[in-house]
């Protein structure tokens, strides 16, 4: 049920009936060798074991976190607490995005990425 409930919480129904969809769902598809179930269950593992929130502070190095506004994952309310943590970091939200709008939506999210590395923040 877990990882049913993961794939279909991936994409929102937005970014379902972009054009980018069927190739962002045929990247993950057709991967040439996909996930071990085993990797997949200890990632899950030290993601529910392992808080590193502590060390956060920490991070001086700017960083772009990039979420979609939809994302059910990584909610809104965790990134902005993701962000408040980063003492150098920027949050964008890509409007109708889920949890992988880099790949829905990549020329938005490519824009982001670009501003932030030419310009060291975004807009």
């Amino acid at each position: 049920l877990g990882l049913l409930f993961f794939s279909r919480s991936l994409f929102t129904e937005e970014e379902k009936k972009m054009p980018a969809f069927p190739s962002a769902l045929g990247a993950l598809i057709q991967r040439e060798s996909p996930p071990k179930k085993e990797a997949l269950q200890e990632f899950l593992k030290i993601i529910k074991n392992d808080d590193l929130r502590e060390i956060l502070p920490r991070i001086t190095t700017p960083t772009l976190i990039v979420s979609g506004e939809k994302d059910y994952i990584c909610a809104k309310p965790k990134a902005e607490e993701l962000k408040s943590n980063l003492p150098n970091a920027f949050l964008k939200f890509i409007k109708n995005g889920g949890h992988g709008p880099f790949l829905t939506q990549p020329n938005v999210f490519n824009r982001i990425l670009e501003d932030f590395l030419i310009n060291g923040k975004v807009n």
